[in-house]
């Protein structure tokens, strides 16, 4: 896989992945019940959250039937200083095994894609703020759209009745599960104003690439009042694809992002090496 493809690939992962932002606004959706627009709330006001992910497409290509997974692992903090670790399995998109570590402005990626640009080193490092043309894709994945739990809002799209289906554990967690109908045009004037522009560049990006953003959800709220899972199943798919959907547990709220700092001696820098790196 060429880098600019992993990096387009990563960006729109960690677009879903990163919880980097504010709390919702004070109104809620009007179709559903108040228990999940506040858990929404609620959970990224615990001010950290740990992440596991799986995105599945099924369908066909000229080679015949299709099935690839992508998996990411890791943790953000929702609040103050921006700072995340990931671990990505794309070994189904041709990219191997992916490491990203960020702490503001500081990014460091390895993995094989980069092989060639970490001649050797263990890490590749990049700062984010560099006016380096070079650093333009990898800022885009720390950036812009992907600075809030998109997962999460998107849940402020209900466009029908919000369902209590049955009660479920998440992980030893008791839940109520719902289901309901997205449109995130829907969610946007139910959205602070720094959070809205991200959402409005997710909603391009989704057409830019053919998709419909309106998709089927289940959503499982903890009796501790927070999001413990969400399973978003895509309506409007893109020829050749049969099925695609992507699930995030959420766990570790409110503890802390722990994110070492590679030593100096073992990264290359991308950029310009920060003064302070050694």
């Amino acid at each position: 896989m060429r880098r600019s493809s992993a990096l387009r690939v990563l960006a729109s992962v960690l677009g879903l992945v990163l919880v980097l932002g504010g709390p919702v606004g004070a109104q809620e959706p009007p179709d559903a019940p108040p228990d999940l627009a506040t858990a929404v709330e609620a959970t990224v006001a615990t001010g950290s959250i740990g992440v596991d992910m799986v995105l599945s497409i099924r369908g066909t290509s000229a080679s015949g039937p299709m099935s690839v997974a992508l998996r990411a692992s890791g943790a953000a903090q929702l609040q103050g200083e921006r700072r995340m670790r990931l671990t990505l399995d794309m070994v189904d998109y041709g990219g191997g095994g992916m490491e990203i570590l960020f702490i503001d402005p500081l990014l460091f990626v390895r993995g094989e894609v980069w092989e060639s640009e970490m001649d050797g080193a263990e890490w590749l490092g990049i700062d984010v703020t560099s006016g380096d043309p070079v650093v333009t894709d990898f800022r885009d994945l720390v950036t812009g759209q992907n600075d809030a739990s998109l997962a999460l809002y998107w849940l402020l799209g209900a466009t029908g009745p919000v369902v209590p289906l049955k009660r479920e554990e998440v992980r030893g967690i008791a839940t109520q599960r719902y289901v309901l109908q997205l449109d995130l045009a829907s969610a946007l004037p139910l959205l602070p104003d720094e959070v809205r522009p991200l959402l409005e560049a997710n909603i391009t990006e989704f057409r830019t690439q053919g998709i419909d953003p309106t998709f089927a959800a289940d959503a499982w709220v903890g009796d501790d009042g927070l999001v413990h899972r969400v399973h978003y199943e895509f309506l409007d798919l893109l020829p050749g694809v049969t099925e695609m959907n992507v699930t995030y547990d959420f766990s570790g709220f409110g503890e802390p992002v722990d994110v070492e700092r590679p030593d100096g001696s073992v990264v290359r820098w991308l950029t310009e090496e920060p003064a302070s790196s050694t």
